[in-house]
């Protein structure tokens, strides 16, 4: 099986279930759901010493131009999408004689039709009584369309439900694990993306490990675009336009270190070019700690130099003029020490809200976006989904991502411009970075 590193513990239940001596899955769905291309992603992982594809759907020319991957691993196509049930299930029988093998029915469906309700009982249990010998310890692959549990449903030893369903316009599909014998299932539903034609499967979102945190050559600026600071993040969403507006907006379930990926990279990129950050950091973040991890990715002098992070003080000790007051010098600093008078302004708005009240952030915000344009200063906003500033926001940005979690893994999408969903995985390499999978 492919998979990333979220995905390890729920592929491995899948390989588990076959190794304990699982020799017949069906995978089910409705049509364009993606269980074709799971049932050859999971026989592939199997390493048979024989792949058998036993097709009423496509004809092996097609079946290749689909997946071009199965050109490489060796695999036998039987074309039966003219053919007698009779001659059917003899080829299985003779295909269940080859030590190791793997056989993919696709689909079982256009077959079992033609029986009647008796005679597809006898038959389907007798086709897994035959898998189920332990001689040629072969494995059986059903794909069906039948949405309907049937009495195949308890005969085997494993079902996997495959769905396709469109949220806020756009795919998500999932994989559920209904039934896999001797195996326990910790977490059923999974995300699935079908990128390049190969069932990727993603488990719940892992925290990065910031202590492999390193310096990172810097990408330098595009059609005058500031790269996001990442090939994923620049390939998925574009750059940064002088004094546009980048907002992350994010769920409640969202983990913090997850809407940082979305924008640190901008922020790391920005100071090993030699330009500077203001960060005003998101609230309960233990931004300082983490500025620690943040201070292997950069320059010594960017650091020192260029990075300015506010957390800022209640009013009560402090008037709402003299913070704002305050800002405006830090960052007018910053820009003197900028390799091209650039500050990159970073926003977290839960954190501007519990500094002042609504009207008088709303009139901070507006002033600050106009100030930002005039210099040319990209801004970035880390914006809750339930902040009152929403509308605002969004409003002004030229780039919006949303952040949030599906069956326990994040995803991201664009609003501004469109795209996609995204799984949000850590690079392996470099924590701070991310690794945008298309949900396709």
């Amino acid at each position: 099986m492919i998979f990333t590193s979220g995905a390890h513990l729920f592929v491995l239940e899948i390989l588990n279930f076959f190794e304990k001596g699982g020799s017949t899955l069906l995978i089910k769905g409705e049509p364009g759901a993606g269980k074709t291309t799971l049932a050859l992603t999971i026989a592939k992982s199997l390493n048979p010493k024989t792949l058998v594809y036993m097709s009423t759907r496509l004809s092996e020319e097609h079946l290749f131009v689909q997946y071009p991957w199965l050109k490489t691993i060796g695999i036998e196509v039987k074309d039966f999408r003219i053919g007698t049930a009779g001659v059917f299930i003899e080829s299985y029988v003779e295909s269940l004689k080859k030590q190791g093998c793997v056989i993919v029915l696709d689909s079982w469906d256009a077959f079992s039709t033609l029986l009647d309700a008796q005679d597809r009982i006898k038959t389907e249990s007798a086709m897994i009584s035959l898998a189920s010998t332990p001689v040629s310890g072969s494995k059986v692959i059903f794909v069906s369309e039948r949405n309907e549990v049937s009495p195949l449903d308890y005969m085997v030893d494993g079902v996997i439900v495959v769905t396709s369903e469109e949220l806020d316009g756009r795919t998500i599909r999932r994989v559920d694990l209904k039934k896999l014998r001797g195996v326990s299932v910790d977490h059923r539903v999974r995300v699935l993306t079908l990128e390049g034609g190969v069932a990727k499967l993603f488990g719940t979102y892992k925290e990065p490990d910031y202590s492999i945190a390193k310096y990172t050559e810097p990408v330098p600026d595009k059609e005058a675009l500031f790269s996001l600071g990442s090939e994923s993040l620049d390939k998925a969403f574009g750059g940064l336009k002088k004094g546009s507006v980048f907002t992350v907006e994010y769920t409640p379930k969202v983990p913090y270190s997850a809407v940082r990926m979305l924008a640190v990279p901008a922020q790391v990129n920005f100071l090993n070019l030699g330009r500077s950050v203001f960060v005003v950091p998101l609230v309960g973040s233990e931004y300082h700690e983490f500025a620690q991890h943040l201070k292997r990715m950069v320059k010594t002098q960017a650091y020192t130099q260029n990075l300015k992070v506010f957390e800022g003080e209640s009013p009560s000790k402090e008037s709402l003029s003299d913070v704002f007051l305050r800002v405006r010098e830090d960052i007018e600093q910053l820009r003197k020490r900028s390799s091209n008078a650039l500050v990159m302004r970073v926003v977290s708005v839960n954190r501007l809200e519990g500094v002042a009240e609504k009207n008088e952030l709303i009139a901070y915000i507006t002033r600050e976006i106009e100030v930002a344009q005039a210099k040319g200063d990209p801004m970035v906003f880390y914006l809750p989904s339930d902040s009152a500033f929403c509308s605002l926001i969004r409003s002004v940005s030229s780039l919006h991502v949303r952040l949030d979690v599906v069956d326990g893994t994040v995803v991201a999408r664009g609003e501004k411009p469109y795209t996609p969903f995204y799984v949000v995985e850590s690079d392996v390499n470099n924590p701070f970075f991310p690794v945008l999978t298309p949900v396709l």
